[in-house]
C-alpha cells in the first residue's frame, strides 16, 4: 500500500466535504482590491475578473489542500477556546451586502462577533506562518477591509453594530502563538468600504480585465553604485491565473531572479545591467 498516495486521496475526499466557495459570487474578502489599499498589501483586481469570468487556473495541488484545512480545523479550535474560557460570541455570523441586482450581491461569513463591554468586536481568524510574526509590524489593510465590509453589511443589512474590528493572528507552527490588531470602527471606515464595493461591482460588469501588477527594483544603498533588486509582486508569485491567462507575470527565466541583485544604478540616476533577459531600464524604482 502507498500510504502516501492513500493519505493524498483522504485530503481530496476532506477538501471535497469542506464545501465549494462559489469563485462566480463577490465576496466580502474582495474589497481588498480597493485601490485605496497601498499595493503592498492590496489584492490583485485583475486575478478578480478571471475568477469571476471563470478563467482557467492552476489546479490545486494536495499541499494546498492540506494547508487549507489545517487553518480551518485550526480556526475552529481558536472558537472552541475562546468559548471554553466564557467569552460570550457568535460564531460563522452570515454578513452579505444585499443589492436589487442578484449579480451584485455580495456575499460573507464573519468569523467572529465577540460581546464586550465596550460593544460588539467583529473578528475575523488568520492562521500564519512564524515568521509572518517577524516581518509583519502592521496590520495588513486588504484584511483590514474585510472586517470593515462585515461590520458594514452587520450594520446595513442585519441589524447589528460594531464598534470596532479585529484581526486575531494564529501561528500554525507553534512558534509565536497568536497576536491581535484591533481597530476602531465607524463613518469614516463605512465610506471607505462603499468605495471598495463599487469598484468590485464595476470589476464585475467590465469586458476587458483590469491591469495587474508589474516587476519593480528595490534599489538598496552601496559604497559605490547602488544595487538594484528584482521584486515579482506577491500576488503575481501565488496567483493560480499567472501560469494559465495572465499575460502581467513575467517569464520563468525572470521569476527566479526575485530577490536577486540584476543591476546597478549610479548617483546620476544611470542604470547599468547585470542580469540578462530583465528590462531594468523600463522598471520602477521602489
Amino acid at each position: 500500500m502507498d500510504i502516501v498516495k492513500v493519505f493524498e486521496d483522504g485530503i481530496d475526499i476532506l477538501d471535497a466535504e469542506r464545501g465549494e466557495w462559489d469563485e462566480s459570487k463577490l465576496h466580502i474578502s474582495d474589497l481588498g482590491v480597493c485601490s485605496g489599499i497601498p499595493k503592498s498589501d492590496r489584492k490583485c483586481p485583475r486575478a478578480l475578473w478571471y475568477r469571476l469570468n471563470g478563467a482557467r487556473k492552476e489546479p490545486s495541488n494536495a499541499g494546498k489542500k492540506l494547508m487549507f484545512l489545517q487553518g480551518h480545523r485550526l480556526e475552529s479550535i481558536v472558537v472552541e477556546a475562546l468559548q471554553r474560557a466564557s467569552v460570550i460570541c457568535d460564531t460563522q455570523v452570515t454578513a452579505g451586502i444585499a443589492s436589487k441586482h442578484e449579480e451584485d450581491m455580495i456575499f460573507g461569513t464573519a468569523d467572529l462577533l465577540i460581546h464586550t463591554l465596550n460593544g460588539l468586536l467583529v473578528v475575523d481568524i488568520k492562521t500564519r506562518r512564524g515568521n509572518s510574526f517577524r516581518y509583519s509590524t502592521a496590520v495588513k489593510e486588504a484584511e483590514k477591509m474585510q472586517v470593515l465590509g462585515y461590520a458594514y453589511a452587520l450594520s446595513n443589512f442585519h441589524n447589528a453594530y460594531a464598534t470596532s474590528g479585529a484581526i486575531l493572528e494564529v501561528d500554525r507552527e507553534g512558534q509565536n502563538f497568536a497576536r491581535i490588531w484591533e481597530f476602531p470602527i465607524g463613518e469614516e471606515e463605512f465610506g471607505k468600504v462603499e468605495m471598495a464595493i463599487n469598484e468590485i461591482r464595476s470589476i464585475r460588469h467590465t469586458s476587458t480585465p483590469p491591469d495587474g501588477f508589474d516587476a519593480t527594483l528595490i534599489r538598496k544603498e552601496n559604497k559605490g553604485d547602488d544595487a538594484l533588486k528584482l521584486n515579482i509582486p506577491w500576488q503575481c508569485r501565488y496567483c493560480p491565473y499567472a501560469d494559465t491567462v495572465c499575460d502581467y507575470r513575467p517569464d520563468e527565466s525572470i521569476r527566479e531572479q526575485h530577490g536577486k541583485v540584476v543591476g546597478h544604478i549610479d548617483d546620476e540616476g544611470k542604470r547599468s545591467q547585470n542580469t540578462t533577459g530583465i528590462p531594468i531600464k523600463m522598471l520602477e524604482i521602489e
